[in-house]
Order: C-alpha cells, then sequence, then structure tokens
C-alpha cells in the first residue's frame, strides 16, 4: 500500500518536445523498416505484437500490405496480435489500411472476437478524444479530504494508536497516515520510532510519513532499513522515501542497493536514486561501469524510467552513449540489454535508431521483442514532437 501511495502527487514523466529531439533530417533508414517487417514473421508471438506496434508507430503507408499478410498469416483463434495489428493500421490511416479494417469487421468467416476488435478499433479512430484521466494528485488531495473529514478531532497519538492497532477498521488505518503526515515535525518525532515496530505494515507506513514530510533527520534511520529490514515492501518504501528527503547520504546505500538479489530492490532503489536527481548522476554513471550485472541493470532502471509513473527518468549524454554500447554488445546479460533498449526508446537521439535495429535479429527473442518495442515508444514520441517520419 504504502509504495503505491508513493506515486500520488508526483511529477509524471513527460514526453520530449520537438526541441529534444535529436533528429538530423526527419528520414527513417529504411533498413529499420524492412527488419521489422522480416519481424513480423517470427516463431515468437510477442515479437510479432512488438513489430507491429512498432510500424503503427512509424506510419509509414509502405507497412500496411505486410502488416495485411501478417494479419491474414495469424492463427484466427489466438487473438493478441490482430489487436496490436489493427491499431498499426489505424495509426498509418491510409485508404488501403482502413478499408481493411471495415472489410475484416464485417467478414463473417473471421472470428467474432477479431471481427468486434477491429470494429472497436475503428470507433476508437472517429471518436474524439475527451476523457480527462483522474491525475495521481488529484487522488492524493482526495485521501488528505477524506482522512481530515475522519479524523479532525483526532490529537496524534490517537492517530499513531489507529495505525498501529490491527484490530481497527482496515479503512481508517488506511487514512490515518494522510492525517498524520499534516502534523509536521511533531510527527517525524513520533513516527521514527515506529521505524521499528515489529508489524511489517506499521514500519511501511512510517517510512513512506517520513518521506513525505521530507524528515532529514529521518535518513540515517532509513537507511539502515533500506540495509536490514527483512520485508521487501518496508524496504521498497524506505528506498523511496529516501529519494523523496534528497539527501545526498542516500546515495552510497541506494547504489549499493542496485546490486540485490531481489529483483524489487533493485527496482526500488533505482526509484529513489531518480528522485535523488542530479547529485545521483555521477554514481548511477559509474554503476553502468560495473562488472556486475545486476548493478548495472538496476542503474539503467534510473535512465529508463517508469512510463508514465513517477519518477521521471534521470538524463544525461554520457549515459545515452553508455547505453547505446551496452545495446551494441553482444557481451552483456541479455537482461541488461533488454532493459537498456527500453531507455534507448524514451530517448530523442537519432542515434538510438540504428542500434534499435541492430538488436531486431538477436537470438534472444526477449532482446527483440524490447527492441522493437523502444522503437514504438521512440516514434510515437517522435510523432508527438513533430511531422511523421518519411521512409527512404
Amino acid at each position: 500500500m504504502g509504495i503505491l501511495r508513493n506515486l500520488f502527487g508526483k511529477k509524471q514523466w513527460v514526453a520530449p518536445q520537438k526541441r529534444d529531439l535529436v533528429v538530423a533530417d526527419g528520414h527513417v533508414e529504411k533498413r529499420v523498416m524492412d527488419r521489422l517487417v522480416s519481424m513480423l514473421r517470427d516463431p515468437i508471438s510477442p515479437c510479432r505484437n512488438a513489430a507491429m506496434e512498432a510500424l503503427g508507430a512509424m506510419g509509414d503507408e509502405r507497412a500496411v500490405q505486410p502488416l495485411i499478410s501478417a494479419l491474414r498469416a495469424e492463427d484466427q483463434d489466438i487473438g493478441g496480435n490482430f489487436s496490436k495489428g489493427f491499431h498499426a493500421l489505424a495509426a498509418i490511416d491510409t485508404p488501403d489500411s482502413i478499408n481493411y479494417l471495415e472489410s475484416f469487421s464485417r467478414d463473417e468467416g473471421v472470428s467474432t472476437l477479431n471481427r468486434r476488435e477491429a470494429s472497436e478499433v475503428l470507433k476508437e479512430r472517429q471518436r474524439p478524444r475527451q476523457e480527462t484521466p483522474v491525475t495521481d494528485g488529484e487522488l492524493m488531495a482526495d485521501l488528505k479530504k477524506s482522512a481530515a473529514k475522519e479524523f479532525a478531532a483526532k490529537d496524534l497519538p490517537a492517530l499513531l494508536a489507529i495505525l498501529q492497532d490491527k484490530s481497527m477498521d482496515e479503512r481508517l488505518r488506511v487514512l490515518s497516515p494522510y492525517e498524520i503526515i499534516t502534523r509536521g515535525d511533531t510527527a517525524t518525532e513520533a513516527v521514527l520510532p515506529l521505524l521499528n515496530h515489529d508489524d511489517d505494515y506499521v514500519r511501511e507506513e512510517a517510512a513512506w510519513i517520513v518521506g513525505e514530510l521530507r524528515a532529514t533527520s529521518a535518513v540515517d534511520p532509513l537507511i539502515a532499513v533500506l540495509r536490514n529490514d527483512s520485508d521487501l515492501k518496508v524496504v521498497a518504501t524506505a528506498a523511496y522515501a529516501l529519494g523523496e528527503i534528497g539527501d545526498a547520504r542516500a546515495v552510497d546505500p541506494l547504489i549499493q542497493g542496485l546490486g540485490a538479489d531481489d529483483a524489487d530492490t533493485r527496482l526500488s532503489c533505482a526509484k529513489g536514486l531518480a528522485l535523488l536527481g542530479e547529485i545521483a548522476v555521477e554514481p548511477l554513471l559509474g554503476a553502468l561501469l560495473s562488472d556486475d550485472w545486476k548493478t548495472k541493470l538496476g542503474a539503467i532502471y534510473s535512465f529508463r524510467g517508469w512510463g508514465s509513473q513517477p519518477p521521471p527518468p534521470l538524463r544525461d549524454p554520457r549515459a545515452t552513449d553508455e547505453l547505446i554500447r551496452i545495446v551494441g554488445d553482444s557481451r552483456e546479460h541479455q537482461y541488461v540489454v533488454a532493459n537498456a533498449c527500453q531507455a534507448l526508446g524514451t530517448i530523442g537521439d537519432r542515434r538510438v535508431i540504428g542500434a534499435l535495429a541492430g538488436r531486431l535479429r538477436d537470438n534472444d527473442a526477449k532482446i527483440r521483442e524490447y527492441a522493437a518495442r523502444a522503437l514504438a515508444e521512440y516514434f510515437n514520441l517522435y510523432k508527438q514532437a513533430t511531422s511523421k517520419p518519411e521512409v527512404r
């Protein structure tokens, strides 16, 4: 619960603007499209799926017929690739691609599921985008309002008692931290001992509270939690809290956590380092050069980001150079390469296209898939920032 709440109210990752994208001439090398088209015949379904997604993001009409041929070859009993293919055709948006979707949606010789999917894609294409998603900040504000209404008459000791009482109504336990954080420095002093509580849930909530309060007095206790606590949720929340507080003392412990055996711990430490921002960049660049693949993978997370979820990824041209080198190095661990591909997809640098294209024929299916998905991400960012690229 605590680590999910850490997502509320934080800055969202925003796609680079046109001025941030380094694209020399607006052209995409034809070999990239050719390799993606070849990948439509990949024996591994997720790879075909990713290739369809990338071709749709590129938006070139020359991909229409290969996409249609690929859909005709797909097993009618398996619907996943049809959805990606239909969306790709709708994104390219030529008369041929739309005609195919319309024809498919009326074809009684295909499965009802896939026919319905084609109809839905056509409806989405015509439907104006009016939805306004609820932001994490709005969710956080609502929770604070609910807590204020519930606990307005409660003093701090009473709130702490509710948090620690296992017999208490679960809703009240969940809401109590949102009111505790309104009590400021007084709350910090009272909550710090709870980092050693025997209840995992209480320790997790205590870590979240001191992180929200940006309590520098909590840095050393949180580092102790990060290194010694046996509960992975508590460790994750402590890592995030250290990032929230922003104290340089947290850098080395979080860097050490990148090499943890547990994947969730590596991920949490990477998020904490991304939250620390500039003070973490140099140590993370060093971690990218580590001989330990787990440490290197953890560092990549900080430069990769988490999609629309906070924190936003760190950016440094030296990291881009190293990520490109990693993707091109056949000696690197497969997980390292796959996640480096993901990271490159979020960076507006034309050089990443060639690096990612070089992995579309990799022997490892996961790397092929991640490289194609990263190209889709890159071209989607490109389309948001400038006009549709041409293929020569």
